[in-house]
């Protein structure tokens, strides 16, 4: 007679402002926003994993808004449970609105800890008419962030007020 094996499940819920990707055993998948992503295993067994945040859209991707962490969850005696995979408040996370409603000035590259030892920079495009919020990337967060945007007509700085919080942000608005 073969030996019976209760197995439960453990949905990884994806809190972060990007999509990100989770590995388990080998197999990455890209989890949406607000979204979640299921594994089973044996009651009782501990499923651990690897996510980072994916900074992708249909404008650029690039590397250094890039946030890994460990995920890990013990499945539950019976049914399902809900891990939450944040972002610590040692990150932020970029959104840039850029409604300025002038095609002319658009955003062609992006600062973030402008003058600091961990400033990064991107090319990123934004267009000068584009009223939603774009999601650019994670980045270290100090007391002293700040953001630095290049448009066709000047460079603007603006300093990062943040709540200290998992999953925190910063709207930039030009």
């Amino acid at each position: 007679m073969g030996s019976h094996c209760e197995k439960s499940s453990i949905y990884f819920k994806n809190n972060a402002y990007t999509s990100i990707k989770v590995t388990i055993n080998d197999s990455t998948v890209v989890v949406k926003s607000n979204d979640s992503v299921r594994y089973d295993g044996v009651i009782g067994s501990t499923i651990t994993g690897t996510a980072y945040t994916y900074p992708y859209n249909d404008t650029f991707y690039h590397t250094s808004g890039i946030y890994h962490w460990n995920i890990s969850g013990t499945c539950p005696s019976s049914g399902s449970i809900s891990v939450p995979s944040d972002v610590d408040s040692s990150y932020f996370c970029l959104l840039i609105n850029n409604n300025n409603y002038d095609a002319t000035k658009s955003i062609h590259a992006e600062y973030v800890n402008y003058g600091l030892p961990s400033q990064t920079i991107d090319s990123v495009y934004v267009s000068g008419t584009n009223p939603n919020n774009i999601v650019i990337g994670y980045y270290r967060a100090f007391s002293n962030s700040n953001v630095r945007v290049s448009r066709s007509d000047t460079s603007i700085i603006q300093n990062v007020t943040l709540p200290g919080t998992k999953n925190q942000y910063y709207l930039a608005q030009f």
